[in-house]
């Protein structure tokens, strides 16, 4: 070899020792979006930090402990469904601090919301963690994800419905008239009834392995757009029944409006991608769509337990 070769094959090997000592290492083996077997393939915004799929529930669960892009998706909804828990278990010690003490029912229905919001927030947190197992694994989490939903709009709708639609002899003192049916079969109950049913079915699709399918995604997202909107029936039916007044106080329609506008608003944001699709890359650990719209559900489900609390203390002053 001559001085000249000799020369230049060491400049390139003392290069490739630099360029490796400045390499950003890489421990726990985070791959590209390029890197990814067809189906962790999601959002072609998100470049970077995925965890490769791991077929193993224990290296599945020790990404717990490092940073990767679905790191806030876990904790923001781990750590609220963590506080929603302690607020079910410490409802009980918190009675003398209500204005008039819970009976036994209305004590199921304030806690019913908090345990529907647990379980969305829960099983959601869960989903995000195991989803890099295996696509078996992350199909059936997916289905957990859905099903957690439905028990948050399930319990969102029924215990306002509780508070917000009671039937009180004074309520309709110009419709004496009123249907056989409706006298017994309240209000309260039938749009209960409607809620209910519909969870059901919800949950009996979630849980069928064809609508896990992705072309099935379209219908999965109208399903639970018309499970939410069956909210709107109490509301017509109130303001229809008693006016604007009364139904904006009883059903506390200011929290409630400004709940479903959060979900509105972290749902465009996550179905446009906003913002990683004007920067692809500068979002993929902190700040993307799915991030966003975790934290606006944290924030809608906050805005409904302020609802359901005023709620509750009107639904007492009128009861008592």
């Amino acid at each position: 070899m001559g001085l000249r070769q000799r020369h230049a094959t060491e400049t390139m090997s003392r290069d490739r020792r630099t360029d490796i000592a400045f390499e950003p290492k890489n421990p726990h083996g985070l791959c590209t979006y390029d890197q990814l077997p067809e189906w962790q393939k999601d959002n072609e915004h998100i470049l970077d930090g995925y965890v490769r799929e791991t077929n193993s529930y224990l290296k599945t669960l020790r990404s717990l402990m490092y940073i990767h892009n679905e790191s806030v998706n876990i904790y923001s909804h781990l750590v609220p469904a963590i506080l929603f828990a302690v607020a079910l278990a410490w409802f009980a010690p918190l009675e003398p601090l209500f204005t008039s003490k819970p009976s036994s029912t209305d004590m199921i229905f304030l806690r019913l919301f908090p345990l529907g919001a647990f379980l969305c927030l829960f099983l959601s947190a869960t989903f995000h963690t195991l989803k890099s197992h295996s696509h078996v694994v992350a199909s059936f989490g997916n289905s957990l994800d859905y099903l957690g939903i439905t028990f948050l709009i399930a319990s969102s709708m029924i215990s306002l419905t509780h508070f917000s639609l009671p039937v009180f002899p004074h309520d309709h003192p110009s419709h004496p008239e009123m249907s056989m049916i409706m006298e017994k079969l309240s209000a309260n109950a039938l749009f209960t009834g409607i809620t209910f049913s519909l969870g059901v079915v919800c949950v009996v699709v979630c849980l069928h392995p064809s609508f896990r399918l992705p072309h099935f995604r379209s219908y999965r997202a109208t399903m639970f757009i018309l499970f939410g909107l069956s909210g709107v029936l109490p509301v017509c039916y109130s303001l229809f029944e008693f006016g604007f007044n009364i139904t904006w106080h009883r059903a506390q329609l200011g929290w409630i409006l400004a709940e479903g506008l959060i979900y509105i608003l972290g749902a465009v944001t996550y179905a446009l991608r906003i913002p990683e699709r004007f920067s692809p890359g500068s979002y993929d650990y902190f700040g993307h769509s799915h991030q966003i719209f975790h934290f606006m559900v944290v924030i809608a489900a906050i805005c409904h337990a302020r609802g359901l609390w005023g709620a509750y203390e009107v639904y007492r002053k009128i009861h008592s």
